[in-house]
């Protein structure tokens, strides 16, 4: 859901940035931003930046350089973006430094090859041998990177942002926003036409979003409220957020189940299904009576009629997710220092979907036929051997794409041929995992639930648990595989 409804675009910029690549007019207003690196986001502003040269070209310096932090134990990183984000940065950063008049063309070309091994592409693009880039990445980026660190660190930016002249730029990061306020700093003789769209009150969008009225979680999700309104933005959106004990006696909501919460809907209209095809062609907007309603629990919520679980953790994984297994590893790490609070056990669940048909029970996971066999052996371990199921994944997560699982579970101290001949009980346990999960509509891997029912994606978002202070996440990438 967030690829198509999260349209705020995660970008920044430093006033200090050098001159923009290609440009000698002093006179030209400055364009500066910064991308976090292998950000999806990132590389969807850069094409809105190219297009906007395109219908004004040659009339802005733009400059372009990727974020890069620091943690206080000194560890850099690109932001969310996990260890090819960072290289991604210290590449960009090499290009900035010894190719600056090839370095717009390099992160446009990386902006359409955004595959790990799409710099290559971006690389030739820009006319740089990516043979003599790699060895000047190898020599340089080290340096680099911590002088970007330190200027950012000096000017006290900490996340994405974009300036205009020196000015941020607070507006909405779509095409014609900001063409339009590209266009609003340059001379009248310099600017090119924006036709106005005449708008009808019927094509008006509403947009409710329900929300617990306990403290803590069940708030609004600022990213999906503002893409929602940034999709719609057309449509003159009204916006309204309501507390769920006024919600629930309201008319409109009458056909509508708001268990999960933040509950976001749309008041339909032709017009506004029109805009909105995509999403509900593929299932992300449901129409309930008149109200077209976001279906997602992938994302920070509660589930309001969920009875409480003292103390209890559940852990949705896909056996074969790098995320998955990382968050798997956290447990383990944390588990052996002592960081993880010693009154909260962890339950691993599954994300498979299974399937009846004339064969009998059927499964597909998204890294295929080894991830939902794996996944059926950690449940048989974890009946017959709990007490080493964590031992068990301490060796198998060392290569956990090996066929060679056998190894694993005889280091664990697991008897092979137990879980070899428990094979089909154990797609019976996956089988029951794979509707539990399906009942709560979690499809990304690594997904939390807390207590039964707070769900929280990501690992990063153990931080937001009381009891978790201690816990150490260096090291691991914030992000998620999703079916």
């Amino acid at each position: 859901m967030k690829k198509l409804l999260a349209a705020c675009v995660c970008i920044f910029a430093v006033a200090s940035v050098s001159p923009g690549y290609g440009a000698t007019a002093a006179e030209k207003p400055r364009i500066d931003l910064y991308v976090e690196a292998t950000s999806q986001n990132s590389w969807q502003m850069l094409l809105i930046l190219n297009a906007v040269e395109t219908r004004l070209p040659g009339r802005f310096r733009f400059a372009v350089a990727p974020l890069v932090l620091k943690d206080p134990a000194g560890v850099y990183s690109a932001g969310g973006t996990g260890p090819d984000g960072l290289e991604e940065a210290g590449r960009m950063l090499t290009v900035k430094k010894l190719y600056p008049e090839r370095m717009w063309n390099y992160i446009v070309g990386r902006s359409m090859s955004p595959w790990s091994d799409g710099w290559r592409d971006a690389a030739q693009f820009a006319g740089i041998d990516p043979v003599k880039l790699e060895a000047d990445v190898a020599r340089t980026a080290k340096t680099e990177l911590a002088e970007a660190n330190e200027k950012q660190e000096r000017i006290g930016i900490k996340f994405p942002m974009l300036f205009i002249n020196d000015m941020p730029y607070s507006g909405e990061y779509g095409l014609i926003p900001l063409l339009t306020a590209f266009n609003e700093i340059l001379p009248k003789a310099k600017r090119c036409t924006i036709p106005k769209i005449e708008f009808s009150e019927k094509d008006r969008a509403y947009i409710y979003v329900v929300v617990s009225d306990e403290d803590g979680f069940g708030k609004e999700d600022p990213q999906l409220s503002g893409g929602l309104k940034r999709l719609l933005k057309a449509h003159k959106p009204e916006y309204s957020a309501i507390p769920y004990s006024k919600a629930s006696g309201m008319a409109q909501f009458k056909d509508v189940d708001m268990n999960f919460l933040p509950f976001y809907a749309i008041r339909y209209n032709p017009a506004v299904a029109k805009t909105l095809a995509y999403p509900i062609k593929n299932g992300l907007l449901v129409r309930r009576g008149e109200l077209l309603v976001v279906n997602d629990t992938s994302r920070a919520g509660v589930f309001v009629s969920r009875p409480k679980a003292e103390k209890q953790l559940e852990l949705f994984v896909m056996a074969q997710c790098p995320f998955g297994v990382q968050a798997l590893d956290a447990v383990i790490e944390n588990r052996k220092d002592k960081t993880w609070p010693e009154d909260v056990p962890v339950r691993v669940h599954y994300i498979v979907t299974a399937s009846t048909g004339p064969k009998g029970v059927t499964f597909d996971s998204l890294h295929g036929t080894a991830e939902w066999e794996e996944a059926v052996r950690q449940l048989l371990i974890n009946e017959k051997y709990p007490e080493k199921f964590w031992d068990y994944l301490t060796q198998r997560n060392k290569d956990y794409r090996s066929s060679l699982w056998e190894a694993a579970a005889e280091k664990a101290g697991i008897a092979v041929a137990d879980i070899q001949a428990g094979f089909e009980h154990g797609k019976t346990l996956l089988e029951r995992d794979a509707a539990y999960v399906g009942g709560l509509g979690i499809g990304a891997s690594p997904t939390l639930v807390w207590e039964g029912r707070v769900i929280l994606p990501g690992l990063d978002s153990l931080k937001k648990l009381p009891g978790f202070e201690k816990i150490k996440l260096t090291g691991k990438a914030d992000g998620s595989c999703s079916n």
